[in-house]
């Protein structure tokens, strides 16, 4: 994740691990401060808060084209897999795709490269499109899937740079800390998980009272 108007990822699993476990950080609590934010966003759209919300979808494309036009309301992918059937149950198995920047797939010597594909890039045009590298195989109807972040049409009539409110930072910030503290009984005192709470509650209620203030920034997963 990156966001474009300062903070980043790495900036929000800083606040969250100072919140939370102190400095014995793990690999492990990161995956799981990145399921907390979906999380949260998703408990955030089920109430109605004009806020991103998670959605998973499938697109096909022909052998060889390695191209994907997305729908404009996507902003960013959380993940793309390529679905591929093995064996005699024909059962379909996903293969996750990694991901490029642009900068990374314009080196590319070869971008025709034929066969199953292992990565993707995302273009944010209007509306935006994904490249996948190899481009796929001969004869071969290829199905992408792909979990994204998607714009609500609260934010539609803003530019693109108008995202998720700078005013939800913080209600973020310390969603995801109480969210990640109640997972982490044993490291994280339960006066500290309490405060969390209320904290978040405190954030969340002052984010809702000045939901007139539109201020964007930028969230960006990869």
């Amino acid at each position: 994740m990156v966001w474009r108007s300062g903070f980043d990822f790495g900036d929000v699993v800083e606040e969250v691990i100072d919140r939370t476990v102190g400095e014995s950080s793990t690999a492990e609590d990161v995956t799981s401060i990145r399921r907390s934010i979906h999380l949260v966003m998703e408990e955030w759209h089920a109430a109605g808060y004009n806020t991103w919300r998670v959605k998973h979808r499938d697109f096909s494309f022909g052998a060889t084209e390695g191209q994907v036009a997305l729908p404009s309301e996507i902003d960013d992918i959380l993940q793309a897999n390529i679905v591929l059937s093995y064996g005699s149950d024909g059962a379909a198995r996903e293969t996750p795709l990694s991901r490029m920047s642009e900068t990374q797939y314009a080196q590319l010597n070869t971008k025709s490269t034929q066969g199953v594909p292992t990565q993707y890039v995302l273009y944010r045009s209007e509306p935006p499109s994904l490249a996948v590298f190899p481009v796929g195989r001969q004869d071969q109807t290829e199905t992408l899937r792909i979990t994204y972040v998607a714009r609500p049409a609260a934010f539609d009539r803003f530019d693109n740079d108008s995202d998720i409110p700078s005013r939800w930072l913080r209600a973020l910030i310390f969603g995801v800390s109480a969210d990640f503290a109640s997972k982490r009984p044993r490291r994280v005192h339960p006066r500290v998980a309490e405060r969390l709470d209320a904290q978040y509650a405190e954030a969340r209620e002052l984010a809702l009272r000045n939901d007139g203030q539109r201020v964007g920034w930028k969230m960006r997963m990869g």
